[in-house]
């Protein structure tokens, strides 16, 4: 399993811009094969952070997702206005918080 989580940082005035453009982008994503949990999230709005968390199934389902033309289109509208700081994860040993 892969686990995707950091922050997308943009101008606050944009903030809810941008979750309102990637709304469907996330609903659609949830429902691919593969795909374990995507959630994108404003952080803070006074500093324009957005939160990203991703689980992926294997390197396999995220290229398909990152190959998506949905994906072209959330990202050429504004990969110009944002900074990423996003790392990812390999994940096994998956349990129960309490245990």
């Amino acid at each position: 399993m892969l686990i995707l989580m950091g922050h997308i940082y943009l101008d606050p005035s944009e903030a809810v811009d941008f979750i309102a453009d990637t709304r469907d982008f996330v609903a659609n994503t949830q429902k691919l094969e593969g795909c374990l949990f995507y959630s994108i999230a404003l952080d803070d709005q006074a500093t324009g952070r957005v939160l990203t968390v991703e689980r992926w199934k294997d390197q396999d389902a995220l290229t398909a997702h990152t190959q998506r033309p949905e994906m072209a289109e959330v990202m050429g509208k504004w990969m110009s206005r944002i900074k990423m700081d996003i790392q990812k994860y390999d994940a096994s040993n998956e349990r129960d918080l309490t245990n």
